[in-house]
């Protein structure tokens, strides 16, 4: 990973960021790291990961608006991706958002609010590593993996993504005072391709109250 962080006092910052979990050799132990499947071949494109990850923020100056404001966004993709029949000869191996967050949690009266919009494409990030949708995959159909290519099929398919999806995401808060926060978000979210896996669209409408000891 390497980070400039607010370059030349201008309020913007990048990162670039390489993760590497591929794995090699002839079989691997999925039962022990994952709790998928007791042992496999890993010629699997489910466990082909080697993701570039470009990030960048900017905080707008202070002076020009009365709370502070972040806009960031970031690019990815899964080098080693590979064409599969599960997702129609292609590679689908990138991602990204683009969001912004307004306001900040201080004190009482003080608000907040964070919105992005998100892709993530069927092979571009491993499901362990996603988190931000919810939206999971509620009949376990695998959308980045090879049937063939490990234990069994039901195997396969009991190895689910949370990947192939595309929609935004409106989280809010409130501190009604300086130790109890309230807070609202709302998840939308669909197939990125529906032509790959499954369509689990996903909505969801959260309210909680955080009180800090």
């Amino acid at each position: 990973q390497v980070m400039l962080s607010d370059i030349a006092d201008s309020g913007l910052s990048v990162r670039y960021t390489m993760n590497n979990q591929s794995t090699s050799g002839t079989e691997y132990a999925r039962a022990t790291d994952f709790g998928d499947v007791a042992s496999a071949t890993v010629n699997d494109a489910q466990w082909k990961y080697k993701i570039s990850e470009l990030y960048a923020s900017y905080d707008v100056a202070p002076e020009v608006l009365s709370f502070p404001v972040t806009v960031y966004g970031a690019y990815g993709i899964n080098h080693d991706a590979e064409e599969l029949t599960n997702t129609n000869g292609n590679k689908k191996d990138s991602f990204y958002y683009v969001g912004a967050n307004i306001g900040s949690l201080e004190k009482m009266g003080d608000w907040t609010v964070d919105a992005y919009y998100a892709k993530v494409e069927a092979q571009a990030l491993p499901t362990q590593d996603i988190s931000m949708n919810g939206r999971g995959n509620l009949s376990g159909v695998g959308t980045a993996g090879n049937p063939t290519t490990v234990a069994t099929a039901a195997n396969a398919a009991a190895v689910s993504d949370r990947s192939n999806f595309k929609g935004w995401t409106v989280e809010a808060g409130y501190s009604i005072t300086d130790d109890l926060v309230f807070g609202m978000s709302y998840f939308n979210y669909d197939a990125a391709d529906d032509t790959i896996g499954t369509t689990n669209d996903f909505r969801q409408l959260q309210a909680e109250l955080v009180y800090a000891f």
